[in-house]
């Protein structure tokens, strides 16, 4: 009889005909510096080359788990899959579109580990080489902030796998912004998340990605504060008024950086 391995920390990706970006995703998990951690792919079924190009890195990596999750409902759905099938003390997410900066993980962990911190993010960028710039984030969030201003992206979290209870695991079929959703429930339940100020990576901008659909992901946060945080309609017409200013904000703040960076360079 052999026991399980237990790792520091267990990655999930979530795939679905993701050939294009999927190997440098893998390639960023791996890269990473100084972790025990197991990688764990749920695949929703792809019709591409997605299982091949696991199934090549399995061949070569004993860390790497494949979990076929046929009935998919979702990214949520696919990162509970995953985590119920996980050994890892911490849990980390990673888009199969997304890329980790090689020291990520590390970094991270050792703050909280310092700190006794068990729900943590990091800053990141969009398709940018430029560590010096970021997306903006506070430095933790209680439940309102959270409510207001969506800082926290999901490939920069790592959270304590105790957190992760069935409770937070929601997911609706069809429903956006899900991520959010699970933040929010860990903060209601008194889980204050923390800011590790490093640079995690950055994530890729394309028509494919949810995160573009704005509408889909208003729709879906409109519910989620209805249906489940019973907000009355006054306050979400607040949050609605105040989370597209915040986020032009960030891109502005962003862009700039980026520019000026730039031109620092040139010269």
């Amino acid at each position: 009889m052999t026991c399980a391995l237990t790792f520091e920390v267990s990655v999930i990706i979530p795939t679905f005909n993701s050939e294009k970006f999927l190997s440098q995703a893998i390639d960023s998990v791996l890269g990473q510096k100084d972790v025990s951690l197991e990688l764990i792919i749920v695949d929703a079924g792809s019709k591409d080359s997605t299982l091949e190009i696991v199934n090549n890195y399995i061949s070569c990596n004993e860390n790497i788990k494949l979990v076929n999750n046929y009935n998919d409902m979702g990214p949520a759905h696919a990162r509970s899959v995953g985590v119920r099938a996980s050994n890892g003390k911490y849990i980390a997410f990673l888009d199969s579109d997304d890329i980790w900066a090689s020291s990520k993980l590390s970094q991270q962990l050792g703050v909280m580990n310092k700190n006794d911190w068990k729900f943590t993010y990091c800053l990141y960028g969009s398709d940018s080489t430029n560590t010096q710039c970021h997306y903006s984030a506070l430095d933790e969030y209680n439940y309102w902030q959270a409510i207001l201003f969506r800082g926290i992206a999901t490939f920069t979290v790592v959270v304590h796998r105790t957190l992760l209870t069935e409770d937070v695991m929601q997911f609706y079929p069809n429903k956006y912004a899900e991520d959010y959703l699970w933040w929010l429930l860990l903060i209601r339940d008194g889980n204050v998340p923390k800011l590790v100020p490093i640079y995690g990576g950055c994530y890729r901008k394309h028509f494919n990605a949810r995160s573009v659909n704005i509408i889909q992901n208003l729709r879906s946060i409109n519910f989620y504060l209805d249906s489940i945080f019973k907000l009355s309609i006054f306050f979400r017409c607040i949050v609605f008024v105040i989370y597209p200013f915040d986020v032009f904000l960030r891109k502005i703040r962003y862009r700039f950086c980026i520019l000026f960076n730039n031109l620092l360079d040139f010269r």
